[in-house]
């Protein structure tokens, strides 16, 4: 007796490392065709020896087993075949979805960092914004104790000290325009959106007055620590003015003058420094943002003319400086390139005299010097007019006549002398006085010690 022939045991792959290839999937059908076909006259055939030896039946068990099944089968070229079961294609659906919603959740996240990235660049924006506008009114408030309280104090002392007024020299220039500036910024509060545009276009409105009145500081500040160094050399002197200074400002526990007299300097170099950290948080979307740019570009080159300023202004006066050298000095001094340099200019200049070498005539330049010989000199003549009017008026104020009472109530001429006078003392001499020591002359130093009552 024969045993009916039963489908042989297939081990399926797991769901879900099964992976179809395009290869097995384009002869799926072929293959599947074909496996039945194979069954079906396997069956067959074990039916008809079954009815030769006494047609028997075969049980529901055997029968649902004899059943072909199902099979998707994945071919591949190289490798082994495999089969996946029909229950996979929803596996695979279900796979397609949950992906898709991770998709849209990754898309969610990423909104969400880039909406915080946003909020917190709008926040260290307002940050650097509140910071140039706080530190500018601490800056001008401190210039404000230097020049006023500390400056009222040092002119009480006894003895006056020398060279006071050149202390403090254009720092009123450095106050005027900070004050300005913070003016027009106070128009409207910092923390509205339109703030950025009104900070853009009151610097960009100030630029030019910020670079005169500091491009001058700048250039003077090497004489205002040289008075500063003078003061310090009198001890008793030097002691008193750090009480007025320490009793001036107790809050900033400053010692020494220049604390508050390098102020411009430091504050100056600090404009693009803020504005480049305004602009580093301010999306390229912003209204202002082009012009934030180039405000941010108009401090760096402000920046940079009152270094050139500075610099040529220290090689006029290397030049203009004169030195009381002795001979020992000066032979001192003398080494082969020097010696060489003047030996050459001396042997040419012998040749010219002799004739040996004919002497070069350029008329143009020659022309130039003469017009410059006349310049020098009528600067000259008006340097020592303008010192002989300071010392005259100098003189004529202090006599103080406008206390004098000259018996003349009613009169409008005794009231317009007191103004004039009065004008002439606050105003027109310190005025003179100011820009007569921009000079930088030696001619000037009997001015320098004029004391502005």
């Amino acid at each position: 007796m024969e045993v009916p022939w039963k489908l042989p045991h297939i081990i399926l792959p797991k769901p879900a490392s099964s992976s179809m290839r395009p290869q097995g999937a384009v002869r799926r059908g072929a293959i599947k065709s074909t496996l039945k076909e194979e069954l079906q006259e396997k069956s067959d055939g074990s039916s008809e020896k079954g009815d030769e030896v006494g047609e028997e039946k075969l049980s529901p068990e055997e029968e649902s087993a004899s059943e072909p099944v199902n099979l998707e089968v994945i071919g591949t070229n190289t490798g082994p075949t495999m089969f996946r079961l029909p229950s996979q294609d929803s596996l695979s659906g279900e796979n397609t979805v949950s992906e898709e919603m991770l998709a849209e959740e990754a898309r969610k996240k990423s909104k969400e960092e880039e909406a915080a990235a946003k909020e917190r660049a709008a926040q260290r924006q307002q940050l650097a914004i509140e910071e140039l506008v706080q530190s500018e009114r601490n800056y001008l408030r401190m210039l404000q104790i230097c020049s006023v309280d500390i400056r009222s104090s040092l002119q009480q002392l006894q003895p006056p000290l020398a060279n006071l007024d050149r202390l403090f020299l254009y720092i009123e220039d450095v106050m005027e325009v900070s004050s300005r500036l913070l003016s027009l910024l106070d128009r409207r509060p910092s923390g509205e959106p339109q703030f950025l545009q009104t900070l853009c276009d009151s610097f960009l409105s100030l630029s030019s007055d910020i670079e005169a009145a500091y491009k001058e500081y700048l250039a003077y500040y090497n004489q205002i620590s040289i008075v500063e160094n003078s003061y310090k050399q009198k001890e008793a002197l030097w002691n008193e003015i750090v009480r007025i200074i320490k009793a001036s400002a107790p809050e900033v526990n400053a010692s020494s003058l220049s604390f508050f007299l390098v102020m411009p300097v430091q504050r100056i170099a600090r404009y693009p420094l803020l504005l480049q950290t305004i602009q580093k948080h301010t999306d390229t979307s912003h209204p202002a943002f082009k012009l934030l740019e180039k405000t941010a570009l108009t401090s760096i080159a402000l920046n940079c003319r009152i270094n050139e300023y500075k610099r040529f202004r220290e090689v006029a006066d290397k030049y203009k400086k004169t030195e009381t050298l002795t001979i020992k000095d000066k032979i001192n001094r003398l080494n082969p390139h020097s010696i060489a340099k003047k030996t050459a200019r001396f042997s040419q200049q012998l040749k010219h005299e002799t004739g040996i070498k004919p002497k070069l005539v350029d008329e143009e330049f020659d022309a130039f010097e003469g017009f410059f010989n006349i310049l020098e000199h009528g600067i000259l003549v008006l340097l020592e007019n303008v010192e002989t009017y300071l010392l005259h008026l100098q003189r004529f104020l202090d006599c103080r006549t406008e206390e004098f009472d000259l018996d003349m109530d009613g009169e409008k001429s005794p009231i317009c002398y007191k103004e004039i006078t009065t004008a002439l003392r606050q105003w027109i001499l310190p005025t003179f006085v100011r820009f007569f020591f921009c000079l930088n002359l030696t001619e000037a130093v009997q001015v320098h010690k004029i004391n502005v009552k």
